[in-house]
């Protein structure tokens, strides 16, 4: 249930101009370094196999700089965000996610829809309504143009030896498009990035406060506390003017998560049906968490339905059902629909079986009490 970590979505269509602009200007800038060097290896004179190698060895530089970047990125905002006064919580790279528990900080498997990494930090008490905030967002992009700026001096200091100038100038192209694509402030697949977060933050106050309560929520998630467990005055849903701001429509999914945690799934419905209507600022994930939510829901208070039936084919609905399986949430949504929507017993088991998978490496201790709690109640249905 702690998926619900900002963004913003359903404002205006996508412009993806900015992100092909970059990817122009990447590809371009590969070619003419890559052959650059490749040339300036053999003399001046390539053959088509050399041409052919160069590219293969271009492509794959590519790759392994976009994953080291992103280890860097993460680490910027794991470094800027200490300096700032916030505390360890939670690292992830790819679906591999080191969290503080308790007793120390462990090692899990956790995957997100639609990001590489992310690193999540317990904030600094609030002061006045604010927290340093800009250091912390912004940490990841700096750290890519330092990383980026390292490897161009790299690059040169081995001059000649072509395939290492190819390896650390991707180093420096991966590392400028990373920093671009996430401090300057824009939507990338209808997320705000880094740099958009920062310009709402320094707007409205109320934003910070909203940014403070989800990280606070989760910090207090990957300590194994349960939402139901939290202090009820974190779970208030910011005012509905205040909903197309992405950190503040996100207290409304919280409020649903803790109110199905809860068992009371009336509130839920009602608070997540007027969060999918009013809040245009939800972001594409939180939309698809909260329509597959809202057919758990009301699978449990009214049982089978065509409502139900139509609400879970939405071709949104199931996208975020296939892409996002690791989730516990989302394997006792299949559950759910499986054993009381289609009475299908056998289906209903093969979702038990991956829940119980699952489990075994899921971050997440206190979530995995409520959702095995959520599948004992649709049990007794």
């Amino acid at each position: 249930m702690n998926e619900q970590i900002m963004g913003r979505i359903k404002r205006k269509r996508q412009r993806p101009w900015p992100q092909m602009i970059v990817g122009a200007l990447i590809g371009g800038a590969c070619g003419y370094f890559g052959m650059m060097f490749v040339e300036r290896m053999h003399g001046g004179k390539v053959r088509t196999e050399e041409i052919l190698a160069g590219l293969v060895w271009m492509i794959l530089c590519l790759y392994v700089a976009a994953c080291l970047q992103v280890v860097v990125h993460e680490g910027g905002h794991l470094v800027c965000g200490i300096l700032s006064g916030y505390k360890f919580s939670s690292f992830r790279v790819g679906k591999v996610i080191l969290v503080k528990k308790r007793d120390g900080i462990r090692r899990g498997r956790y995957s997100l829809m639609g990001t590489g990494g992310q690193c999540l930090l317990a904030p600094p008490d609030l002061v006045n309504g604010s927290m340093p905030y800009i250091l912390y967002n912004l940490g990841g992009s700096l750290f890519n143009l330092l990383s980026a700026g390292a490897s161009l001096v790299i690059c040169f200091a081995v001059d000649g030896h072509g395939y290492l100038q190819i390896l650390f100038m991707a180093f420096v192209i991966v590392g400028v498009f990373f920093a671009l694509m996430n401090a300057v402030p824009m939507q990338l697949g209808g997320v705000d990035n880094d740099g958009y977060n920062v310009l709402h933050l320094g707007k409205d106050k109320k934003a910070v406060r909203c940014l403070w309560l989800q990280l606070k929520i989760n910090e207090q998630f990957t300590l194994g506390v349960r939402l139901k467990d939290m202090p009820q005055e974190w779970f208030e849903p910011a005012p509905e003017e205040l909903w197309d701001n992405a950190l503040c429509a996100a207290t409304g999914v919280f409020a649903v998560s803790r109110n199905i945690d809860r068992e009371d799934f009336p509130a839920a419905l009602e608070i997540g049906e007027r969060v999918l209507e009013h809040a245009s600022g939800l972001i594409g994930i939180q939309r698809s968490m909260l329509e597959a939510e809202m057919i758990f829901c009301r699978l449990m208070l009214n049982g089978p339905g065509e409502e139900v039936r139509r609400e879970y084919e939405k071709a949104g609905v199931q996208e975020f059902l296939k892409r996002s399986s690791s989730m516990l949430s989302v394997l006792r949504i299949q559950y759910a629909y499986e054993l009381i929507q289609n009475q299908d017993g056998e289906a209903a088991q093969k979702w038990i079986e991956l829940f119980e998978r699952a489990g075994k490496n899921y971050p997440f201790d206190g979530d995995i009490a409520s959702e095995r709690e959520l599948i004992s109640y649709v049990d007794l249905l």
